[in-house]
This record gives structure tokens, C-alpha cells and sequence, in this order.
């Protein structure tokens, strides 16, 4: 969290402020926009297009998981609660504590102790040293057990006594919620190159979040308005009962804290950094150029500040409010598991965060009801960032390249189709029984190394080539000198500088991509995932070529000058803001009766019956 939060202040902010006054100073989309300030780097907005698509796969193929969760919770408990069922293992456990009694005799032995954190076993013997494989491996066993210690010849009679033995044979089992995900939702396969069969599930679900984002872009009030609010903030109503109820569980305080307390060799890692970055990039809508259509359509009245204050407060408080739900839960978990919290028993990949939200719901009273509220949400969460980032990339594709799509789709609906049968086919890869490889090489490769990377360049293109001082200065608002300075700085120096650090240094610790942490990736899927990073970000060169190609000024050096220069007019900003005038329609009635319409921003401000003929305002 330390990390976040320091990376937000110095890059999320000034990153989200830039974008708001370039969405501002040209009404335009992501790509015309830079193509407007800065022609020579119009393919950062080509760029995050292409990202855009990407995400919109992968944010289909979590509304599929979250509507396939939202059928599963129609039972009297939840399908993940109970191992007694026809997808789990003989690995599945669903209580830790009634799984170490019925295993070492804990019913039988009044000298055995259960409590969390002071669990002994008088009756453990220490195996003779030619007991073990190649007689050289000294360890325990434990009487009348199928698990013994073998294979942890990394344990002596030390570990035995803090329960080292216990925690690795609680690591050997998987809890219901994680069975679930990997055994009914996904049917995991074993490796990437085992694709296996697709989820017809999964596909039908996609089918519908994309067929619903082409009614919302196609019809604006179909998600929109009073619904579009209802839905967003009723899911923050239920996590904060999901809080209320974990901080009571034992164990969620480690969680918590573990979230909050700086951790000194956490830090020290690189990757560490460059993660939290993109999750900085990604909880602020950066590079996918939502904020620039925002922000375009929005009333000049509104500051440029009060905008990215709104935006980055809400958004902190989301992620520090659902943070604190996710670590409350991994500490409980690791609690009754005898796990530590930064062990490898909480692997990192995208469905953690499912199995985390099923763990918290069966702790709830009433946890069906729970479940059918949290994943309905969930969904309408998810159908929102879908809709909003669909719309962001049509409108900035159709605003550049608006006679090309015409002439060749012949209207919006035709290339609306176009776009979401492309997600459509793109997501397919990712509902397989293998696709959650394939999820997590996308999502490693271009929605972290890839976004970071388009994030910078954008950043060179609006606060170094066109100027931030030029953006401040269009903008037709009174700032107050701290802010001022603030951005400045950040936007010239600060902010850049920390973008080519932890690039550099995330550069120099990446290693190969690994499952769960447990086994690499092929070499082939790693190149795979290198092909994706490139095409996406080779389109800033290319285009950067092309400008300098299409210049008319002779010499590489003016060309170089010629590509650079800003297309756009910026009329100068005047000393107060002029409301646009009152229209007052007269609509003459019987006799001397008036009735007066007046109208302002082609909204009806009042109707009144006059006895007289009035002036126009």
C-alpha cells in the first residue's frame, strides 16, 4: 500500500490531471488529442486503443466468471462451501481445525492442544536417519499418519516444536473456494500447451456481457443516468458490511496490518514497484482514454482540479476499502491454515481475488443472500468498465478515423458489430481449459509492462513535447500556486523521472512468468507474450515515422520541427466565464396572452404566462 500510495501522488495524479486538460483544451478522444498537441507521437493514442481492445477481452472474461458465480449461488449454501462434491479433490478441505484432529487423533488425545498458534503433539518420534531416501534425510513421523515429512528435509526437531510440520502438511490440501475456481469454473488443464476444450459457459456469458455492451453503445440511455449511478454505489454498500464483518475475524488485524506496515525488503523489490504502478495506471482509467472523453464533454464551469481531486479520492478510498476486505480475509485464512501471510500458500494469479470474495461470503450470515447481491453487483461493476472503456475506444477511433469507418461500415451500429464480434473471437483463448495461462501471459505482458510503458510515452508527448505549461495555460481557471507548482514540477521532472526508474530497475529484475509461483511458463509462451508488448508498443515508432515522413520541410531536423508543432487553436482564455445567453420563445396565446418559454443550454429553465410582450434576454 506504501508503494501505491507514493506512486500515486507523484504519477496518478499529475498523469490524470494531464489527460483531463488535453481531453479539456482539444473536445476530442485520446488519439485525436495528442494527434492535435503533438502529431509526432499520435500513435501513444493508437497505442492505448489497442490496449483498450485487450482489456475489453480480458474484462469479458471476468464478467463471465462473475455471471457464472452469480448462478452457482442460487443454493441453500454456496456450491464452494462443501467438499462433497463431484469436482473436488481428495485434496479439498473445508475446516482446517476438524481436519488436524480426525487426522492426528485429536479425539482421542487429552494432551493435544488446538489453539491457533499453540498446537502440540506429545506422541511425535524422531524416525531413524536409514528411514529416509538415501538414507541421509533425518526428519519426523507422525504415527498412524498417510502424510509424513520426507520430503522437507529442511526440518528438525526445532521445527517440529513452532509447527513448522503442521503448516506444510495444511499446505498439502486446498480450501473449498479454491477448488471451485480451479475444478468447476475453469477445469484448469495442467500446462499452457494443453489447451484442452472451451468453457461453453464461459463462451455463452461472454457472449452476453458483449451483446449488452452493444446495446449500451448503440442506445446511450440504456446504461446510463440514475441506473449508471444506483449500480455503481451500491457495490460499495456491500463491502462495507463484507469489512464490518471481516475485522471481526480472527486473524484479519495481521491482514490488515500487513497491508498498511511498510515492509522494508518488500520495497527493495523492483517488481514490487512496477506492479504498483500499473495498478496506479489501471485504478485511474490512465492511457485507455476514458478520462480524455470524460473530461471532454464536461461543463467549463468545472475546475480542472476539483475533477482529478474527485477522481483520485474516490478511487483511493475504493481500493484502500476493498484492500482491507482482501487482506482482513488472507489473514484469517492464513490464521486457520497456519500459513504465513507472504508464504506462497496464497498464490498470485487473476482469480484470487473470486476465491478471497467466496472465502468472505461464507463467513456472512445468510451467505446465499450474500452471494446473489455481491456477484450481481459485481457484474454491473464490471458491465460499467466494460461500457466505459467500449466507448472510450469507438469514440476516439471514430473522431480519427471517422471517414474511413463510414465509408467502409457504412454507419456506427455496422462497426459497433465489428468491434464486439473482434472481442468476441480475441476472448475465446481465454475460456479454454488452459485460458487461464493465456489470462495471465496477456495480462502480465500488456496490461502491466505494456501499459507502463504507453503511460510514459504519453506523459513525454503532452508534459515535454506540447508543454504543461502550455496545457495550464488554456485552461480557463484561476489555479492556486501549490497546485501550480505541484504539477509542474511533476509533469517537467518529478513524475518522468520516477516512470524511467522503475522501468529501469523493474526492467532489470524481470524474470521469467511463473504459474502460481510454482512452475515457469514455456519459452515459447514468454515469446508470445514479448510479440504481444511489441505490436503494441511498435505502433508509436511507426507513426512517428510516418510523421516526420509526411512533413514538407526539407532537412530530418525540420521535419523533426514540423511533426512536433500542436494542430489546434486554443482561443485565449478570457477574465470571466460568459454563460451562454437566455433563448426566449414567444408563443403568443388569445388576446394579449404571452406564454414564455426560456431556455438555456437547450434545457427548459421555466415556462410562464405573460400579459405583455417581452424582450428577448
Amino acid at each position: 500500500m506504501l508503494a501505491y500510495l507514493t506512486l500515486l501522488v507523484v504519477c496518478g495524479m499529475p498523469m490524470i490531471c494531464i489527460e483531463m486538460a488535453a481531453g479539456r483544451v482539444t473536445q476530442s478522444g485520446p488519439i485525436s488529442a495528442i494527434a492535435k498537441l503533438c502529431p509526432l507521437m499520435k500513435g501513444v493514442g493508437l497505442a492505448g486503443g489497442a490496449t483498450s481492445f485487450v482489456m475489453t477481452s480480458l474484462y469479458s472474461v471476468i464478467f463471465s466468471w462473475a455471471i457464472f458465480y452469480f448462478f452457482n449461488s442460487f443454493h441453500g449454501d454456496p456450491r464452494w462451501a462443501k467438499c462433497a462434491n463431484s469436482w473436488n479433490t481428495k485434496q479439498c478441505c473445508e475446516d482446517p481445525d476438524t481436519l488436524i484432529m480426525s487426522m492426528y487423533g485429536g479425539f482421542q488425545n487429552p494432551n493435544a492442544n488446538f489453539e491457533p498458534g499453540k498446537l502440540t503433539f506429545p506422541n511425535v518420534t524422531r524416525a531413524p536417519v536409514t528411514a529416509w531416501p538415501n538414507g541421509t534425510t533425518p526428519g519426523f513421523r507422525i504415527p498412524d499418519l498417510e502424510v509424513d515429512l520426507t520430503q522437507r528435509p529442511d526440518l528438525d526437531e526445532t521445527d517440529a516444536d513452532d509447527q513448522s510440520w503442521v503448516s506444510y502438511t495444511l499446505s498439502r490440501h486446498t480450501s473449498t473456494a479454491q477448488e471451485f475456481f480451479d475444478h468447476k469454473l475453469l477445469e484448469v488443464s495442467k500446462a499452457i500447451d494443453s489447451p484442452g476444450e472451451v468453457r461453453w459457459e464461459l463462451l455463452a456469458s461472454i457472449g452476453l456481457c458483449l451483446c449488452l455492451m452493444y446495446v449500451s453503445l448503440r442506445k446511450d440511455t440504456f446504461f446510463s443516468g440514475r441506473i449508471k449511478y444506483v449500480l455503481s454505489l451500491a457495490p460499495l454498500l456491500i463491502l462495507f458490511a463484507f469489512l464490518l464483518r471481516v475485522v471481526m475475524l480472527p486473524g484479519a488485524r495481521e491482514g490488515i496490518m500487513y497491508l498498511f506496515q511498510p515492509n522494508v525488503q518488500a520495497i527493495k523489490n523492483a517488481r514490487l514497484w512496477i506492479f504498483a504502478l500499473a495498478q496506479t495506471i489501471h485504478s485511474l482509467g490512465l492511457t485507455l482514454g476514458s478520462n480524455y472523453v470524460v473530461s471532454s464533454k464536461n461543463k467549463k464551469q468545472i475546475t480542472l482540479m476539483r475533477d482529478t481531486v474527485i477522481s483520485v479520492f474516490v478511487n483511493t478510498a475504493t481500493v484502500i476499502v476493498v484492500g482491507c476486505v482482501v487482506f482482513g480475509m488472507i489473514g484469517h485464512i492464513c490464521n486457520r491454515w497456519r500459513q504465513r501471510i507472504d508464504g506462497t500458500f496464497l498464490h498470485k494469479d487473476p482469480g484470487l481475488v473470486f476465491v478471497i470474495y467466496s472465502e468472505v461470503i461464507r463467513c456472512m450470515p445468510v451467505p446465499t443472500f450474500w452471494a446473489v447481491m455481491f456477484f450481481f453487483f459485481l457484474i454491473c461493476m464490471a458491465m460499467d468498465s466494460q461500457v466505459t472503456i467500449g466507448s472510450s475506444m469507438v469514440q476516439a477511433l471514430e473522431e480519427a478515423y471517422g471517414r474511413f469507418i463510414k465509408q467502409r461500415f457504412q454507419g456506427h451500429g455496422l462497426f459497433l458489430l465489428f468491434i464486439c464480434s473482434a472481442c468476441f473471437i480475441t476472448s475465446v483463448p481465454y475460456i479454454t481449459q488452459g485460458g487461464i495461462y493465456y489470462f495471465q501471459l496477456t495480462d502480465y505482458y500488456v496490461a502491466v509492462l505494456a501499459v507502463v510503458v504507453i503511460s510514459f510515452l504519453e506523459l513525454c508527448a503532452l508534459g515535454w513535447f506540447y508543454g504543461g505549461h502550455n496545457l495550464l495555460s488554456t485552461q480557463n481557471e484561476v489555479m492556486h500556486h501549490v497546485p501550480y507548482i505541484y504539477l509542474r514540477i511533476c509533469w517537467g521532472l518529478l513524475t518522468p523521472l520516477v516512470f524511467v526508474a522503475v522501468m529501469v530497475c523493474g526492467g532489470m529484475s524481470l524474470s521469467r512468468l511463473r504459474y502460481r509461483d510454482k512452475h515457469h511458463f514455456p519459452m515459447w509462451a514468454d515469446i508470445l507474450g514479448w510479440v504481444l508488448f511489441g505490436i503494441i508498443v511498435t505502433v508509436v515508432p511507426v507513426f512517428m515515422f510516418r510523421a516526420v515522413l509526411r512533413s514538407q520541410s526539407p532537412g530530418l531536423v525540420a521535419k523533426v520541427r514540423e511533426a512536433l508543432e500542436p494542430q489546434l487553436e486554443v482561443e485565449q482564455p478570457s477574465d470571466y466565464w460568459e454563460p451562454k445567453p437566455l433563448v426566449v420563445i414567444n408563443n403568443p396565446k388569445d388576446g394579449m396572452n404571452h406564454h414564455t418559454t426560456v431556455m438555456r443550454d437547450n434545457r427548459k429553465i421555466h415556462n410562464r404566462s405573460m400579459y405583455y410582450d417581452e424582450t428577448v434576454i
